[in-house]
């Protein structure tokens, strides 16, 4: 799945572009299109990630999003040029592929369902976001007014809630975290491949569920209450953390099996190098989720050829 199309960022390509969608799903072959969505004034789907705040943007130079959703579609095309393309165009052109459409605001989670329900593409796409609210809205938006109903009708990966749950669940064995992941009306689960945990979960419990050695962690940095809530402020969708806090992970088998348990597919991102892409393979992830199509590609043929 290529990751914001995938760009290539040597020759200068932007992510969320026609040109980068153009190149990793018709040229290189990639079997799926992840992009970002917000929507113009005039109701107007657009590939594009942009900022949360100012801040953000001071530091990645995209313009925020809530000041772009206020400007009609034309005027967003004249401020962005190719740097985004409409959501219809994309997948309208590439009726072949999937696509995982990240919901960035409330808009794209109510205008996005409808655009991708109106092109018949709702069997080839599925809907995301870290904001729980927003992918009730879309499935409101899916279901006349009914979320359970709208689920059903179109995938949807879980939000944040449902993947500390997990993370609960494999820790602790918490009945009421996997209550959670079986209300839940999404399919699938995406999980970052390396993740953020406190040092005090207990160490047995990180060598069950994670790839990783806790030889060396004092028992002081492993007893105590497991508070889950602190994984998600610990680093799973922040980078703010505090790296003597916290342990690095990585997801196992068992966790992936566990999601399939409960009727999840898996999809990890974003997979960088060929050791990890391998062992993503390995542990059995469905979508495996990344920056750069052709070398993923070499990295599947050589495990291929390995097995």
């Amino acid at each position: 799945m290529a990751h914001a199309g995938a760009p290539n960022r040597a020759k200068g390509v932007k992510e969320n572009t026609k040109e980068a969608f153009d190149q990793s799903l018709r040229i290189e072959g990639a079997l799926a299109g992840e992009g970002d969505i917000i929507v113009s004034s005039d109701e107007v789907c657009f590939m594009y990630h942009g900022s949360a705040d100012a801040a953000e943007q001071a530091r990645t130079g995209l313009l925020v999003r809530d000041d772009l959703e206020k400007r009609p579609a034309a005027e967003i095309e004249r401020l962005l040029g190719d740097e985004t393309v409409r959501l219809e165009e994309v997948l309208t052109t590439h009726r072949e592929r999937f696509f995982n459409l990240d919901l960035e605001t409330e808009r794209a989670a109510r205008f996005g369902p409808q655009l991708v329900e109106r092109l018949g593409r709702l069997k080839w796409a599925n809907f995301a976001s870290f904001d729980d609210e927003r992918l009730n809205i879309a499935a409101k938006t899916l279901g006349d007014g009914d979320a359970k109903k709208g689920y059903k009708r179109a995938s949807f990966s879980a939000g944040p809630k449902e993947s500390v749950a997990l993370l609960e669940l494999a820790f602790t064995g918490n009945l009421e975290a996997r209550d959670t992941l079986l209300r839940s009306g999404a399919s699938r689960l995406q999980l970052p491949y390396g993740m953020a945990v406190p040092r005090r979960l207990a160490a047995q419990p990180l060598q069950k569920i994670f790839n990783i050695d806790t030889s060396g962690i004092s028992p002081e940095d492993t007893q105590g209450e497991a508070a889950l809530w602190d994984i998600l402020t610990a680093g799973i969708f922040n980078e703010e953390v505090d790296r003597n806090a916290i342990l690095r992970v990585q997801v196992s088998a068992g966790m992936v099996a566990l999601a399939k348990e409960l009727g999840y597919g898996v999809d990890l991102w974003t997979l960088k190098k060929k050791s990890d892409i391998h062992r993503a393979i390995e542990i059995g992830t469905d979508w495996l989720i990344t920056d750069d199509v052709p070398y993923t590609q070499r990295a599947i043929k050589e495990h291929r050829a390995a097995a």
